[in-house]
């Protein structure tokens, strides 16, 4: 419980701050408009990294042939497991898809800085920029952390169905 209030609680702080510099970057656009091209190219080797760290962290882990599990126990781990599986695909979809919209926001920010400065519709792509870089930023700190609990959460389970035989 203590762990969920702090995770709702630092999720409400990064979007504050998401949205304080994304309305910032709307009334001020220069700032971010002359950093866009090194956060593109920030967040485009940390979306790079994490597809890794998630490529690395969903591999299954290996259960032992030799082990006898009762069924009741089986069927509590693999509902377990399969209810954080559920929750970890989610978050590591919307922090992909975080990590796109950066990257194509940035792109056009980056492609059309000297044409359409000024205008409503580049001052509104630049603020949605400023905010998902925000939050890429954020869930780039963030991952590591996330990363490691699902390894822990993985071991586990492995060492929950080894040990109840």
């Amino acid at each position: 419980m203590r762990s969920e209030l702090r995770n709702l609680f630092c999720t409400l702080i990064v979007l504050a701050l998401a949205i304080w510099v994304g309305s910032y970057s709307y009334t001020a656009p220069l700032p971010i408009i002359n950093a866009a091209q090194l956060i593109v190219t920030s967040v485009s080797v940390i979306f790079s990294l994490s597809l890794a760290l998630i490529t690395f962290a969903a591999t299954q882990p290996s259960e032992s042939s030799d082990v006898i599990i009762k069924n009741e126990t089986r069927r509590g781990i693999e509902k377990d497991i399969a209810w954080e599986n559920d929750r970890t695909v989610l978050r590591q979809q919307m922090a992909v898809t975080i990590f796109m919209l950066t990257v194509v926001l940035g792109v056009v920010v980056v492609a059309f800085d000297k044409l359409a400065v000024g205008s409503l519709w580049f001052s509104i792509i630049t603020a949605a920029f400023a905010f998902f870089a925000t939050l890429a930023m954020a869930i780039a700190f963030a991952l590591p952390f996330s990363i490691s609990a699902t390894i822990r959460r993985d071991r586990y389970f492995q060492v929950s169905t080894r040990g109840d035989s």
